[in-house]
């Protein structure tokens, strides 16, 4: 009885490490950032708290009347078939793929990929994980997918401004100067 409790005990212990000492995430980051209309930007895809990962594919999904993705650039420690997706309708980008053949599963914290972006017009977009694959070569993986929120807003450009109000000033001075 007392061997069992025992057996019991450790079991229960084992899988409260397990299951909480194994926390995985792939994210989008930086998690939020504003830019300008017209504005060229990036963002990396990042895993952290990985034991091993070999390989995935996902999906993205976002508001293209906001921005639009031009390319999606696979890091080179994934050697085999990298693959930055493409357009998939409105909305969507698919089929994003890495996976390493030469290079042992990646672990700890490390860069998949990264996504060239444009910003369109003014509004807040999320760009989020849509349908997603992950595994360490033998099982998958579910890690939390994290995406992030993008704000594009029309910019001022306060110096050009006051450098017209300060001309229109000085020519209105220059008028009643005249007129006297």
């Amino acid at each position: 009885m007392i061997i069992l409790k025992k057996g019991l005990a450790i079991l229960l212990l084992s899988i409260g490490f397990f299951s909480t000492a194994y926390s995985a995430s792939i994210s989008l980051v930086p998690g939020q950032q504003t830019v300008g209309i017209g504005e060229a930007f990036s963002v990396d895809v990042v895993g952290s708290g990985f034991l091993n990962l070999a390989g995935g594919e996902f999906d993205l999904i976002y508001n293209d009347s906001i921005f639009e993705i031009n390319s999606i650039t696979i890091d080179p420690y994934w050697d085999f078939f990298p693959d930055g997706g493409a357009k998939n309708g409105q909305n969507q980008w698919s089929f994003v793929a890495f996976d390493t053949f030469a290079n042992l599963p990646a672990a700890g914290d490390f860069v998949i990929a990264t996504i060239d972006l444009v910003s369109v017009s003014e509004g807040i977009s999320r760009l989020d994980f849509s349908n997603s694959f992950f595994s360490d070569g033998a099982i998958e993986l579910l890690p939390d997918l994290t995406g992030t929120e993008i704000t594009v807003s029309a910019i001022p450009l306060p110096a050009t401004a006051w450098l017209l109000l300060s001309g229109l000033g000085l020519l209105g001075y220059s008028a009643n100067r005249k007129s006297r």
